[in-house]
């Protein structure tokens, strides 16, 4: 299921670096990161991964990585 996730957060990070900007703002990239992976976790019905990437900073910030 994570893998699936990060498939769909590395899908919309592309598609949001094509139409808005490629580079956001090292403050707002963490934030960005996570927010769009507990997106994809909640769209793909893994409610318990959301809830962890909104609680647990490292846990997203390790999978932000992956994703940019």
């Amino acid at each position: 299921m994570l893998r699936m996730i990060i498939k769909a957060a590395i899908r919309r990070v592309t598609g949001d670096a094509i139409g808005e900007t490629a580079y956001p703002p090292l403050d707002d990239a963490t934030k960005y990161f996570r927010r769009t992976l507990r997106r994809c976790a909640l769209s793909l019905g893994a409610n318990l991964y959301a809830a962890r990437f909104a609680q647990d900073h490292h846990f997203g910030v390790v999978f932000g990585r992956v994703v940019r």
